[in-house]
Order: structure tokens, then C-alpha cells, then sequence
């Protein structure tokens, strides 16, 4: 188990669930922070994970997006690991349940805190402006590549993990396509004096 420190910024009551994955959800805090957790199962039956894999995952993925965010990729500002006290909301299922005590003892989830992107996924935009917008964010996520990320850009879906703030294109789902490796920059060669 990781040494995850509490979140003790100021959020919301309810947290409501901005979007899923098959492997990751998207709480909001408040209008300036997001928290991203790991879920398992689908649809009514998915669960936050609370499980030291889930963990590990996360802080390997809190490292990927902290590299790709310091090395100018335009992914949301990591803000850092926390444990966050969660009561979700999904107001897009057909009906809301929890148990009742989550209303006075919340879980608290290890999660990633980052900033808040206020926009639409690529796939929800005008259909005149999606082709554009693809391009976009599939050239920012060459730049991960060139910037030393291994990873397959075949396996990167921008429509779904790609958002338009009006302004730049934000990737949203890059870390949870690869292995959190990033290739060492070719060593310069030394010279050896006689």
C-alpha cells in the first residue's frame, strides 16, 4: 500500500461522475478540479477500486501525465495523488442509488486531482469541426511520442479521449493507453582526451 496522502481542498458535497471509461472514471471536485479513479464492471454495476493494483496504477499514471504535462503535452495539469472522500452522482443513469451512509461517512478512493478542462470530447463536437479537431489531437499525441512516450498511436481513440476547450485540444485518456514508459534520450557521445 502507497503512502497516499488525504485531499483537503474544498469540493462539492455530492461529486457528480463527468465521464468512463472501461478502466477509469472522472469525478468533479468543484469548478477548478476533477478527480480520476479506477472502476471495475460496467454500467449500474461499476465500482470505484479502492485495492492496492488500483493504486499502483494510479500513481504510475499520475507519473505519466506529470511527465507529459512538464514536457509541454497538452494533457490537464496533474495537481497530484490523493485520497478523496467521494460521494458520486451519475445523473445519466436511469436512477440514482447509494447507501445511506455515504451522505455522513463518505469512501475515501485514491485518485488523480487534476484541473478541470471545461469543454466537449472530440466525438460530441460539430461534425464540421471533428475531422479538424481529430488531426489536432492526434499530431499532440505524436508530440508524446517524440517526446520519448512508448507508446502506439494506433491505440489512442481521440474522439473518446481528446477534448476541445474552444481554444486547444486537451488529451484526456493518453495515460491510461500505455505502459508509463518513457525512452531515455539518446546519450551524446564523449570524448576521451589523450
Amino acid at each position: 500500500m502507497l503512502h497516499i496522502p488525504q485531499y483537503k481542498e474544498p469540493k462539492t458535497f455530492f461529486q457528480l461522475r463527468l465521464g468512463a471509461g472501461p478502466k477509469a472514471a472522472v469525478y468533479s471536485l468543484s469548478n477548478d478540479y476533477v478527480v480520476k479513479v479506477r472502476i471495475d464492471g460496467w454500467g449500474p454495476f461499476q465500482e470505484i477500486l479502492r485495492t492496492d493494483a488500483a493504486e499502483f496504477a494510479l500513481n504510475s499514471n499520475f507519473r505519466v501525465l506529470d511527465e507529459l504535462y512538464h514536457r509541454g503535452i497538452s494533457v490537464p495539469k496533474p495537481i497530484g495523488l490523493y485520497r478523496v472522500k467521494i460521494r458520486p452522482i451519475d445523473l445519466r443513469q436511469s436512477s440514482v442509488w447509494f447507501h445511506p451512509s455515504i451522505l455522513t461517512r463518505p469512501f475515501s478512493y485514491p485518485g488523480i486531482v487534476l484541473q478541470r478542462v471545461h469543454g466537449k470530447f472530440i466525438g460530441n463536437t460539430p461534425k464540421e469541426l471533428r475531422k479538424k479537431l481529430t488531426e489536432l489531437a492526434l499530431e499532440e499525441a505524436s508530440k508524446a511520442i517524440i517526446a520519448g512516450l512508448d507508446f502506439s498511436i494506433s491505440d489512442f481513440d481521440p474522439t473518446n479521449n481528446a477534448m476541445w476547450d474552444g481554444k486547444k485540444v486537451i488529451l484526456t485518456g493518453l495515460d491510461y493507453y500505455i505502459s508509463g514508459v518513457f525512452r531515455e534520450s539518446p546519450k551524446k557521445p564523449t570524448s576521451k582526451s589523450n
